[in-house]
């Protein structure tokens, strides 16, 4: 966005022609692939999408970086901080998880009933 608004080519570096590689190559793929088309998704997904950007924006800024900078290389480098990022996010992946998936889908299967259905012969 600074380089839009400012035009100062020095701003433009790897990251960001890896970012305009991404969003062009995934453009030319799904056009060439047939299955380009605008989604709106609807109001509860957004508004969870929304949500769950503005927490990892929140949590990548408490973090002192990404998932990455924190999970896999400190970790790798036997920080404690990387320790500590990795275990919270598996224990917030699970608990989502659980709740958003599993949750749902193990009371969908459930018997409508406890009761023993009896058998007449």
């Amino acid at each position: 966005m600074r380089f839009l608004v400012t035009g100062d080519v020095t701003l433009v570096d790897l990251g960001v022609l890896l970012v305009v590689g991404i969003l062009v190559g995934s453009f030319i793929a799904a056009k060439l692939s047939g299955e380009f088309r605008f989604r709106i998704p609807d109001p509860v997904t957004a508004v969870q999408s929304a949500l769950g950007g503005a927490g990892m924006g929140i949590g990548a800024s408490l973090a002192g970086g990404c998932t990455i900078g924190n999970a896999m290389v400190q970790t790798a480098t036997f920080s404690l901080r990387g320790r500590v990022a990795l275990a919270f996010m598996v224990l917030g992946v699970g608990a989502v998880t659980y709740r958003a998936i599993l949750g749902p889908q193990r009371r969908r299967l459930a018997p409508a009933s406890a009761e023993p259905q009896s058998v007449t012969a």
